[in-house]
């Protein structure tokens, strides 16, 4: 037993020998991520249908005499269909680009809320965008746990000084009313809303971390880059994904605020 209880103590203090050492969290994270990423790129490719599928089964349930028999047959199909696909090679490349940023990250930052954090944002953020772009909807799963996320960073101290969980709750709730409030008004002059509900908790939850400023500024060039490919670049009328802008932005500014705090 003693033997046991000595090597346990030699394998800890190994490990964080080994964890001290930028190399070796570099390459851990690396091959973690590589791992982690195709299983969330599968996840999100059949994402899309099990959306149609869950939608058509709820139809089916609540109003069972009205609901197209040929619509479920169609949902349940395509989610046959869907689950043989494999990630594309372009999500294969944002999963690799995923985990070698996460590998810089654990090689700059030792403190392992920080590296944590980190994955699972840039992990959001890569499964939000894609599923945005093929559906125009972010899940409430996803901002559901962006916003525990974010009040687990302010509750180690891994974001922007000064805000507290208290203050972060508040910043939520007054980005969500000013973006209902815009919403409203959109709606009354044009009778169409500007924003989704999807983006309006996504930007309400990073609000929680960022504050109130940086939230709404992070949605403005997010609007502003949409606009511009939108008008100028693919010159087309059609609705686009927000997501992968927002996202963007939220990850480079959760990453200036880290380097930021290092210094």
């Amino acid at each position: 037993m003693d033997s046991f209880v000595q090597m346990m103590d030699e394998l800890s203090n190994l490990t964080i020998l080994l964890w001290d050492a930028a190399w070796f969290r570099g390459c851990l994270t690396l091959i973690f991520t590589l791992v982690t990423s195709r299983v969330v790129s599968n996840w999100a490719v059949n994402f899309p249908a099990k959306q149609k599928v869950m939608a058509a089964v709820d139809a089916k349930l609540i109003f069972p005499y009205i609901v197209n028999e040929h619509k479920y047959d169609e949902a349940i199909e395509s989610y046959k269909t869907f689950r043989q696909e494999r990630p594309s090679e372009t999500l294969k490349f944002m999963g690799v680009l995923m985990a070698i940023v996460l590998s810089i990250t654990a090689a700059v930052f030792d403190d392992f809320n920080v590296l944590m954090i980190s994955w699972t944002l840039c992990h959001l953020a890569f499964v939000a965008s894609y599923i945005d772009l093929k559906t125009h909807t972010i899940p409430d799963t996803l901002v559901f746990i962006l916003v525990i996320t974010m009040l687990h960073s302010i509750d180690v101290n891994s974001i922007r000084a000064g805000q507290s969980l208290v203050k972060g709750v508040a910043d939520g709730a007054i980005v969500y009313c000013l973006l209902m409030l815009y919403n409203e008004y959109q709606f009354t002059q044009t009778r169409e809303y500007g924003l989704g509900g999807g983006d309006i908790k996504f930007v309400c939850a990073v609000a929680i971390g960022l504050g109130v400023m940086s939230s709404l500024a992070i949605l403005l060039a997010a609007i502003f880059l949409n606009f511009v490919k939108v008008r100028h670049i693919e010159k087309t009328s059609k609705p686009q994904a927000l997501a992968p802008y927002l996202c963007g932005g939220f990850i480079l500014a959760w990453y200036i605020i880290q380097m930021e705090n290092l210094a």
